[in-house]
């Protein structure tokens, strides 16, 4: 458990400067590597970091959707 405390007070100090740039690629990029961070630890509460098949998907879904998102903004797809 007090492993899982130290990430997210590491989390939370890596996500507040970034909130500062917020503007450029870094934020996407932060996001995606802080959600990673979640549903790795989400994962390995419930267990299910051994089961790959569902793993590997939610893993990739968080570390592609922020950025996707981001490229979608700069190319004017805000529907």
């Amino acid at each position: 458990m007090l492993k899982r405390i130290i990430t997210a007070i590491v989390s939370i100090a890596i996500f507040i400067p970034v909130c500062i740039f917020s503007d450029t690629i870094v934020f996407p990029i932060a996001i995606s590597i802080l959600s990673f961070i979640g549903v790795y630890e989400m994962s390995k509460c419930l267990g299910y970091h051994k089961n790959f098949v569902l793993t590997i998907p939610m893993y990739i879904a968080a570390l592609g959707l922020p950025i996707i998102r981001y490229i979608q903004t700069l190319l004017g797809a805000n529907n």
